[in-house]
């Protein structure tokens, strides 16, 4: 695998996109058919050169609202609106850390200055690029749904087309953000993406992922915190069809533990 910029470009198999990732780290990895495979940094955004702006959710979403939330951050300061963009939840992956956790309230307070700074500097390299290219001071242009405009001239490109020059550019660390009065999304009453999909039933949920040789485990703890177990047999119930292991488990909370006993098996 070849080493590239994070605001490197890429180039699908086929050679009809081109990608340009933008997150908050300096190197990501690319094989040589122009596929990302793994990533090192968080990539926030993605735009594409047919259009498409995809922006990552790293937070889970359990009813709390953090799958419209947390993407409306970045499109706040990137200057898209969530109509404009396909939101994607993060799976899992070590490289985005304990930003994948939620609870206690925090996702967007937590997150909240972060990932504005992330849309605004990738707001920035993309006027940036406009105003190279028309060879014009960049307090002159500003950005607005996806585009940037040239103010004197109404001139215009969408951040499509301005990948591959905004590739060469590097990321700002301090953009400048904006104020709160000129929020467009944030603060403002808005349609939650996440609800179509839970009323027609094409969300997917955790209990609804299935992989090769997937097992399933229930488990019996001591009602009591700090409880273990004394002893169990489980040879009667590894004769039952379908159980392939029975074993011991500790859950630990903080200061507190709990012993318990797992049934493992096929579904």
């Amino acid at each position: 695998m070849n080493q590239v910029s994070r605001r490197s470009f890429i180039k699908n198999a086929g050679g009809a996109s081109v990608a340009l990732w933008l997150g908050l780290s300096n190197k990501f990895f690319e094989d040589k058919a122009g596929d990302v495979l793994e990533a090192n940094f968080t990539p926030y955004i993605i735009v594409e050169s047919n259009g498409n702006i995809t922006l990552f959710n790293t937070k889970p979403e359990m009813g709390q609202g953090t799958f419209q939330s947390i993407p409306a951050l970045i499109a706040e300061e990137f200057e898209v609106s969530l109509e404009q963009v396909t939101i994607k939840l993060t799976n899992g992956q070590k490289e985005f850390g304990n930003s994948q956790s939620a609870g206690g309230s925090s996702s967007v307070r937590t997150s909240y200055t972060d990932l504005r700074k992330v849309g605004a500097s990738a707001k920035e390299v993309f006027i940036q690029a406009a105003a190279t290219r028309w060879k014009v001071d960049t307090k002159s242009c500003y950005a607005e749904n996806g585009k940037v405009f040239h103010q004197p001239t109404k001139k215009y490109f969408s951040y499509s087309d301005l990948i591959e020059d905004a590739a060469k550019l590097e990321l700002p660390k301090e953009p400048k953000l904006k104020d709160p009065k000129d929020f467009k999304i944030l603060g403002k009453v808005a349609k939650r993406p996440d609800v179509p999909l839970k009323i027609n039933g094409k969300a997917e949920f955790g209990i609804d992922v299935k992989v090769p040789g997937m097992l399933y485990a229930t488990v019996e703890r001591c009602p009591v915190i700090g409880g273990t177990v004394k002893s169990f047999d489980a040879s009667e119930a590894m004769k039952i069809p379908g159980v392939e292991k029975i074993v011991e488990v500790e859950r630990i909370y903080g200061r507190y533990h709990s012993v318990g006993v797992a049934v493992v098996g096929v579904s």
